[in-house]
């Protein structure tokens, strides 16, 4: 028997890799963020975060995420992050690719680094519970959204736009909004 991986988790890597993701031209240091993935009951799910702190906030669910500086590898950070957030074994987060790079409200870029986790998800440490809630979406209801609206938030004195996907109760927006829509776009979903 051997560890070949999973046909889903072929196919995504290939989607990701092709064409390359792009990167943006800036100096300094990025937001790292994980995208994590599973499949259930033959659909392709992502898992999407809330933690305390963001509810009543108009980014209600988003993306593990952790800061890289420079040259670092992406990836380390990425599944340190999703490995803590979601009480898993970093080994149990599984690199699949990137998504192109995207610039935060904050002005900062963010690169979204899309992983395989298992299912089902072992139980979560207990320090992990009141930290953050998770919330398993399906991929093809990201793709139809009840409701796609764009906002404009005053960052710094500047105007910046943002849009919010409204997914049954939750709002999905900013930079996580983009990098579902930039994964969308990559597997031909919607």
């Amino acid at each position: 028997m051997t560890d070949a991986p999973l046909p889903w988790i072929v196919e995504i890597r290939s989607r990701l890799a092709d064409p390359a993701p792009r990167r943006l031209e800036t100096e300094g240091d990025r937001r790292v963020v994980a995208l994590p993935l599973f499949v259930d009951a033959g659909e392709l799910w992502v898992m999407l975060i809330r933690r305390p702190e963001e509810i009543g906030s108009i980014i209600e669910v988003g993306l593990p995420g952790a800061e890289a500086s420079g040259d670092a590898d992406p990836w380390s950070a990425a599944q340190a992050s999703a490995a803590m957030d979601l009480g898993l074994q970093e080994s149990q987060v599984l690199p699949l690719g990137t998504l192109d790079e995207l610039l935060a409200l904050d002005g900062r870029p963010t690169l979204t680094c899309v992983a395989a986790i298992p299912f089902p998800m072992p139980e979560p440490r207990s320090e992990t519970k009141p930290r953050i809630e998770m919330l398993p979406i399906p991929v093809s209801a990201l793709a139809n959204p009840r409701l796609v609206e764009e906002r404009f938030l005053e960052v710094e004195g500047e105007q910046r736009g943002l849009i919010v996907l409204h997914i049954g109760r939750h709002r999905i927006a900013g930079s996580t909004a983009e990098a579902l829509q930039l994964l969308l776009e990559r597997l031909e979903v919607g």
